[in-house]
């Protein structure tokens, strides 16, 4: 373009054009485009994955997390959720797979922590596994179901067998059962109790039967405490009756 005075011509700089001889003026380029040079005829267009900067001097690549899909965009998009872009200058976005989940960035996918599931590709979440699950490791795309005589623990990342004097009949259980009165369970994980025998209790924690003590009895199975005999009887743990002492009046 002719300079102040038009003593001479004056290069444009770079962001700008003039595609005709004689042109007064120098033209920005159009939204999309740049030119690196001063004194451009024309601007080129900024390919996919980029954007022309502030100036339209250059084209900028889109950060990671973000992508532009085709050429003379105007704006990187930030990746659609489920989805992630791990370098500068994409062209597109990938889909995160079961079992993860994207960064906060979006520039790559974390995996489900044990105890939690994504069961499908895109997900933006990882779930807790329902009750009665687990899951062991990290980028799980199912949990498990915990077993007869056993719970998930706190975070559910195991099963845990329940405590002697306790039990779990079925499978999937999120909670362990006191044995019921007069019973008692020895082991840990059991999935039943058994019931104590007559002349015996179950102790403080139902986890064995113990005998009654000399001059009580108990007469039925699953009691629940040792009677006192009367004055002159001794105990019988056969029958349901105490015997009295031999000679007693």
């Amino acid at each position: 373009a002719p300079n102040y005075y038009q003593t001479g011509c004056n290069k444009w700089g770079p962001g700008k054009y003039s595609n005709s001889s004689g042109s007064a003026k120098c033209y920005e380029c159009p939204a999309g485009y740049y030119s690196s040079e001063e004194g451009s005829i024309s601007c080129s267009i900024c390919p996919a994955g980029t954007v022309p900067n502030y100036y339209r001097t250059g084209c900028n690549k889109c950060l990671a997390g973000k992508y532009s899909n085709s050429s003379g965009s105007t704006s990187c998009y930030q990746c659609p959720k489920g989805y992630y872009s791990p370098k500068e200058g994409s062209i597109s976005c990938t889909i995160c797979p079961a079992g993860t989940v994207p960064n906060y960035y979006q520039t790559g996918c974390n995996k489900c922590s044990a105890g939690k599931y994504s069961n499908y590709s895109g997900s933006i979440s990882c779930y807790q596994c329902p009750d009665g699950y687990y899951s062991p490791k990290e980028g799980s795309t199912t949990c498990t179901i915990c077993p007869e005589g056993t719970v998930p623990n706190y975070h559910q990342t195991e099963c845990i067998k329940c405590s002697a004097g306790k039990y779990s009949n079925y499978s999937g259980s999120s909670s362990c059962y006191q044995c019921p009165e007069g019973y008692y369970s020895s082991e840990d994980g059991s999935t039943s109790c058994t019931l104590c025998p007559a002349g015996t209790v179950p102790n403080y924690y139902q986890t064995k039967c113990n005998k009654c003590d000399a001059g009580k009895y108990s007469n039925y199975s699953g009691s629940t405490w040792c009677d006192q005999c009367q004055k002159g009887y001794n105990p019988s743990y056969s029958r349901d009756w105490a015997f009295p002492d031999a000679g007693s009046t």
